[in-house]
């Protein structure tokens, strides 16, 4: 078979399997990340889609393509062996470390912040400060998210403080040291929350009007009974949350909250 195979094309037989192999385990691998780390919208307001298709082009392809280079007909059957597993080694460790650069990128908490619901990756959380934190928030979710709010300021001291380091892009929701059980700030969320019957579709697109209508539409809830929230995050603005009466996550739509 393999005498067959070298008069033939022998790395173009392996390069084709290595790469039908490699698309597999990377298909896998996108169900785990996606239905336990990114479900929707988390792998939009994260790019953790970006990410996923960026560390799973390079594993795809680089495999292979050194299979195709390495896959020399005129070795023996030992160091044909040696060769293609030392690559899948290679391949396997490039694959480990991608999946952990997804799970540090991974969101792990929603936070309620004044007017919007933030969405906050683990990558993100000043890790120093985490001792900071209420008991039971200082330990953050292998899956999902939880729920949080931001305290207030306790001092005009420490509102400059926040007010500067928000300048520099470290917000509250990523200082464990500001957050409190979602529960405390439930109140002033529900206060917060606006109809969604009050959006001005006027100023959205065809697109716009179709996903918030389909968002709607999946939600489970009248019109009359829905309300919504920004829901950002630190490279997407454009979301909103659906909400029942009493707060409760109902759907998401990608158009911009703050309108």
């Amino acid at each position: 078979m393999l005498n067959q195979l070298k008069q033939k094309n022998l790395r173009l037989y392996l390069f084709v399997w290595h790469i039908f192999i490699s698309i597999m385990i990377a298909c896998g691998v996108g169900l785990l990340v996606f239905w336990l780390w990114f479900p929707h919208p988390y792998q939009h307001l994260t790019r953790g889609l970006n990410l996923f298709l960026l560390i799973m082009a390079v594993d795809v392809v680089c495999g292979p393509l050194i299979t195709l280079l390495l896959a020399n007909p005129k070795k023996s059957k030992k160091e044909l062996t040696l060769d293609l597993t030392l690559i899948a080694i290679i391949q396997l460790l490039a694959l480990s470390y991608g999946i952990y650069t997804l799970e540090k990128a991974r969101p792990v908490l929603v936070s309620f912040e004044r007017d919007r619901m933030t969405l906050v990756a683990k990558s993100e959380i000043d890790w120093s400060d985490i001792n900071n934190a209420p008991q039971e928030l200082q330990k953050i979710p292998l899956f999902g998210v939880n729920k949080i709010g931001i305290r207030r300021a306790e001092s005009e001291k420490e509102f400059f403080e926040s007010v500067n380091l928000g300048l520099e892009g470290i917000e509250p929701s990523v200082r464990p040291s500001w957050w409190q059980s979602y529960d405390e700030v439930l109140p002033e969320v529900k206060e917060k929350i606006k109809p969604v019957s009050a959006i001005n579709t006027d100023k959205l697109s065809t697109t716009q009007k179709r996903e918030l209508d389909r968002g709607i539409a999946k939600s489970g809830t009248p019109i009359n009974e829905l309300y919504y929230l920004p829901f950002t995050s630190a490279l997407e603005k454009e979301w909103i949350v659906l909400m029942d009466k009493d707060a409760n996550f109902v759907g998401y739509v990608n158009i911009d909250g703050f309108e």
